[in-house]
């Protein structure tokens, strides 16, 4: 350089020469990175270049297979030393010659190569829940190699709860075979695939795969048929079940007749218990009973590999009412129980010793409800303890533990006739019963309170009955309902009842014998006396007058208190006020007590009757050519009806037949008298008032009033 005075003196041939002498070919140093994954980023070389004007996106990085390729993704670097990062372009997997290639404006092309180890990486798996049982899981994505080992493995927090094996079957696909888990079913879980030991990184955004784990039902543990009352347990077989969750088995007929258990935690992640509900006493027992798992509201998938579980239902019964009964039979024993089926008949058997005595076949009437009546025992057993059991067509029904079966055949009664008499007494009450025996004699008993009645005894007409004679009650008592007990004469015991609650209660009615006076004029002001039986002394009463003749004309007297327990006293009211005249009904009401009364045994009451009466005529003269308008007052006239008066001496005339203005007046019309009866005024003729017998009857009765002269001028 010193020779000349600038290098652009230099021949062109002398230019390259010293360029060359200046800068040196550039250096590659490339460093081989084992485990660059297919897909991914990574470190593959560091290159030493001494070119000034070193551009780095001439730079590129070329796969010695021409199918496949990296592309840089970027040089980094100062000056000389630039670290070279690509990625591949497409899958490649196993050992790669990779060579770096230099390209500067100013220097020849130079470069070096290195071999890299590149493994695939994990697009899905197939399926993404995993029953806890067991499963098959397909692994896709790229760079599989058949010589490499490969393992699944899910983990939870960290933890790896579950590995298998994986079968090689493409470079894009693994398969891994899971036995079944011993961990609770679970969501969200990670699935790692790995190969010779190394993880295989996952292609997508989050860089990993979760996968859930679903529990499974494998199978049910149970008695062969259960009872419908509920109680027995039912024992399902899986795995994933979680201790901490809550489950329940759910027993399915129809969409509309199931029951779930209550709800408990899974006993362990391959077993849970559930105890059966009370299914009898809702449906009636049944055949083919789904039987699933839920946890909470989700249903546990039962395995596909075996048969659908279910069971059967059968019916059971725990008790029967009554216990004690006739050994002539007819009782009604009701069998309490559970899952009865209407479709089902069923009957009851009774066995005592050896013997055995069964029922006629009969239908439940619901699903925890049969009756059977009671066959004679009579001539099979003795009275005395006896057992219970019921039966279906070829089928036991059986008893709950704990259930009572055990029965008494005894004398018994269940109803009485009449169930209500006459507080006077004299009524015989007839008591049917069972097994009554005709060589002793029985007693009613009436009890209310510290009042009691006890009749004579009598000995049964049959086995069914026997009668009482009733005695007086209500002359010194009160009517009451009290209680009838029957009893064996001599020794006082107690024949026990089995009817129906409330077909022991005997009612003594309150009676009214008689009523005196029977007849008052409209106007009352009179008193009437009541006599009869049972009257309550501390209760109050009224005298009741309906209408015979018109029902809707009704009127009472007013309360008052019994003088006995046999008489009561009343003041008869004003009828004619507001009446017409006639026959009534009377019967006593009580005021402030549910007390019957009744006449004689009859609710129709005894009959009072009210008469018209007329008390004042004005005027009592007028002339013999008649038309003198005469007006009578009175009471209890009858306005649907017509009066007339009557006029005689030596004859009779009448007035026109007219109706009353109201039940307490009429006016009538005088006749001419001189026409039919001609006479010399002044005449006097005696005045009467006749009534119609009936409405438009034209035929009339002469209505109690004074004696009247009306004169005739």
């Amino acid at each position: 350089v010193s020779l000349f005075d600038s290098i652009s003196e230099l021949p062109a041939a002398m230019e390259n020469a010293i360029l060359l002498s200046e800068f040196e070919s550039p250096t590659l140093e490339i460093h081989s990175f084992t485990g660059l994954r297919t897909g991914k980023l990574g470190h593959v070389a560091n290159v030493y270049v001494n070119d000034r004007d070193f551009d780095p996106s001439l730079l590129s990085v070329n796969v010695s297979d021409s199918s496949s390729k990296f592309e840089i993704v970027y040089a980094s670097g100062d000056g000389n030393d630039w670290a070279i990062y690509a990625q591949s372009k497409a899958f490649v997997t196993g050992v790669t010659s990779v060579e770096i290639v230099v390209t500067s404006p100013s220097l020849m092309t130079t470069g070096g190569s290195a071999s890299i180890t590149v493994t695939g990486g994990v697009m899905e798996v197939i399926p993404t829940l995993i029953s806890a049982a067991g499963d098959i899981v397909t692994v896709s994505g790229a760079g599989f190699d058949s010589s490499q080992t490969y393992a699944c493995s899910i983990t939870i927090d960290g933890n790896i709860v579950a590995s298998s094996s994986a079968s090689f079957e493409s470079s894009r696909r693994v398969v891994c075979s899971f036995s079944s888990f011993s961990f609770p079913a679970s969501q969200s879980n990670i699935f790692s695939v790995s190969a010779d030991g190394v993880a295989i990184d996952v292609i997508n955004t989050s860089g990993q795969i979760t996968v859930g784990v679903t529990a499974l039902v494998t199978g049910m543990t149970a008695a062969s048929s259960l009872a419908a009352s509920g109680g027995d347990v039912v024992t399902m077989a899986g795995h994933g079940f979680d201790t901490n969750s809550l489950y329940r088995c759910l027993f399915v007929f129809t969409a509309t007749t199931s029951m779930l258990s209550t709800e408990t935690n899974a006993t362990s992640t391959t077993q849970h218990t559930c105890i059966f509900p009370s299914w009898g006493l809702h449906y009636e027992w049944k055949d083919n009973i789904r039987v699933q798992l839920r946890q909470g509201d989700t249903l546990i998938p039962q395995a596909t590999n075996i048969a659908i579980i279910s069971t059967r239902v059968h019916a059971t019964w725990y008790g029967f009412s009554p216990t004690t009964l006739a050994i002539v039979g007819g009782d009604s024993v009701s069998v309490l129980g559970s899952g009865f089926s209407q479709n089902q008949a069923l009957k009851c058997l009774f066995k005592s010793g050896s013997s055995t005595a069964e029922s006629k076949w009969a239908t439940p009437a619901n699903q925890t409800l049969f009756v059977c009546t009671v066959p004679n025992v009579g001539s099979i057993f003795s009275a005395g303890a006896a057992t219970l059991g019921i039966v279906g067509n070829n089928i036991d029904v059986p008893l709950v533990s704990g259930g009572a079966n055990a029965a008494t055949f005894s004398e018994s009664w269940y109803r009485l006739f009449p169930t209500s008499i006459l507080s006077t007494g004299g009524t015989v009450v007839t008591v049917s019963g069972n097994g009554l025996n005709t060589a002793a004699s029985y007693y009613c008993l009436l009890q209310s309170g510290a009042s009691s009645l006890q009749t004579s005894a009598l000995s049964p007409s049959s086995l069914g009955t026997v009668r009482c004679n009733v005695g007086d009650w209500g002359s010194s008592r009160p009517s009451t309902t009290l209680q009838l007990e029957l009893r064996i004469s001599g020794t006082d015991a107690l024949v026990p009842f089995t009817g129906i609650n409330g077909q022991a209660d005997f009612t003594i009615l309150t009676t009214l014998l008689s009523s005196t006076p029977t007849t008052s004029t409209g106007s009352g002001g009179i008193t009437i006396t009541l006599s009869g039986s049972g009257f309550h002394t501390d209760n109050t009463y009224k005298l009741r007058f309906t209408g015979q003749y018109k029902s809707s004309d009704v009127l009472e007297s007013g309360a008052v208190s019994p003088e006995s327990h046999s008489q009561i006293i009343f003041s008869v009211p004003d009828w004619g006020a507001s009446f017409a005249a006639q026959d009534t009904t009377i019967t006593a009401i009580s005021v402030n007590s549910s007390d019957v009364t009744t006449f004689g045994g009859s609710s129709n009451g005894d009959t009072f009757r009210f008469t018209s009466l007329w008390s004042a005529v004005v005027p009592t003269t007028g002339t013999a050519n008649g038309g003198t308008t005469i007006t009578l007052t009175g009471t209890a006239m009858d306005t649907a009806v017509t009066y007339r008066c009557k006029f005689e001496n030596n004859g009779v005339s009448y007035s026109s037949a007219i109706a009353p203005a109201s039940a307490q007046q009429l006016t009538c019309t005088s006749p001419n008298w001189n026409l039919f009866h001609p006479a010399t005024a002044p005449l006097n003729t005696t005045l009467t008032l006749e009534k119609e017998t009936s409405t438009g009857s034209n035929t009339f009765s002469s209505v109690t009033g004074p004696s009247v002269q009306f004169e005739f001028t």
